[in-house]
């Protein structure tokens, strides 16, 4: 059974069935045409229950729904591509960036064609008896925002020379979800480095460390005299089935 308030005065959000369901013409029992994941539609639903130019953070996200950047990144990153969040920067005159605008929108690929003059909006928005189905959400990063989003994607993509680049990419994206995306000290970045570099120089299968690691929570990557990393060192490394303890 599904129960719904007799009387809805204020405070609520109308939404197509088509976003709540996934589709306009399959039964309920068939997969979402978008694909989309139970917490994505989560967001997706948060947001669109906001008004017109309303601004936010990824941080604020993250808090609301409690999770860390790196899954809300994930979340927001499916959104755009299932085609519901298109971003845009604004430049001033200087060509500097002032903002990242966030369009929101609860028709699959409806945007304005430029959402900051009303007059050019989607052929048939401009009827007004097929409704404007889309709703603008104007996400306005703060400097500090814009800051971490920098150090972010300069650590996340520059590994040291000789380091696979994904084994690198994916050990950071755990740290930092494991601190709540917090900008780490340039000591651990310096420590985290030798130790990549040591596990090179010694012939280790770095990508097979990494997801080892993760697989137990170890707080740091390893070491060469690990007997637990044994068996991704050189060509003899083997499929580790049951675990290993440090």
């Amino acid at each position: 059974m599904i129960y719904r308030r007799a009387t809805l005065k204020q405070d609520y959000t109308r939404l197509p069935n088509s976003l709540l369901r996934g589709s306009e013409t399959k039964s309920a029992s068939t997969q979402r045409d978008d694909s989309l994941s139970p917490e994505s539609l989560g967001v997706l639903v948060y947001l669109l229950s906001h008004i017109d130019e309303w601004q936010i953070t990824n941080n604020q996200l993250c808090t609301v729904f409690g999770v860390g950047n790196v899954k809300m990144t994930r979340i927001t990153d499916e959104l755009e591509s299932a085609g519901y969040i298109r971003r845009e920067i604004v430049r001033n005159e200087s060509g500097h960036v002032v903002r990242w605008d966030w369009l929101v929108t609860d028709v699959r690929g409806r945007f304005p064609l430029d959402h900051r003059n009303p007059d050019q909006v989607n052929p048939d928005q401009v009827n007004p008896d097929q409704g404007n189905q889309t709703q603008r959400t104007n996400i306005i990063k703060n400097k500090h925002q814009k800051e971490q989003t920098c150090w972010r994607s300069i650590l996340l993509n520059t590994s040291p020379e000789g380091v696979s680049k994904s084994a690198w990419k994916k050990w950071w994206e755990y740290k930092l979800d494991e601190r709540k995306g917090r900008k780490p000290a340039k000591k651990m970045v310096t420590v985290i480095t030798q130790d990549f570099l040591i596990l090179k120089r010694h012939g280790f299968d770095l990508l097979g460390v990494v997801d080892f690691a993760i697989s137990r929570e170890w707080k740091s990557i390893g070491k060469p005299d690990w007997d637990a990393l044994k068996s991704f060192q050189g060509h003899d490394r083997k499929h580790d089935l049951l675990g290993a303890v440090k």
